[in-house]
């Protein structure tokens, strides 16, 4: 069995940041109802 190595903590970060530098909003909307989860609205700037 084969697993994947884990990020180093300056990795991830990095990560993180590149996806979050993307992300314009992200609104939630409690009002939609009839899902397991909270519906949550992306809107990406590029």
């Amino acid at each position: 069995m084969w697993a994947l190595s884990p990020l180093e903590h300056s990795e991830k970060d990095s990560v993180l940041q590149s996806r979050n530098s993307a992300v314009k909003t992200a609104p939630i909307y409690p009002e939609i109802t009839g899902s397991d989860h909270c519906p949550v609205g992306l809107e990406l700037e590029f």
